[in-house]
């Protein structure tokens, strides 16, 4: 399993990241915070499926205010970088 994906599912699922948001503040969706991207990139990765990485561009402009916050003190910074994703999903097919 990639060392990017291992850091990402340390997730605890509590909630702590996704009040700090500003994607999710501005949306109110829980697939734009960070607990609701990383269930979706585990999905993806459990089966195989490439996923959409639009979001995640708009993470490299945030301050990462998840980070102070996390309890299981995941990297969101690198954990959350599209390349880094890429490196990750270009195997799958769609």
């Amino acid at each position: 399993m990639n060392m990017n994906i291992n850091e990402l599912l340390k997730c605890l699922n509590c909630g702590s990241c996704v009040k700090g948001c500003p994607q999710y503040q501005e949306a109110q969706k829980e697939t734009k915070s960070p607990r609701g991207k990383i269930r979706n990139i585990k999905y993806a990765y459990e089966n195989k499926k490439k996923i959409d990485l639009s979001d995640f561009d708009k993470c490299k402009d945030c301050d990462f205010p998840c980070e102070d916050v996390c309890p299981a003190k995941i990297n969101f910074r690198e954990g959350f970088k599209k390349e880094n994703l890429e490196e990750i999903f270009n195997e799958f097919s769609d």
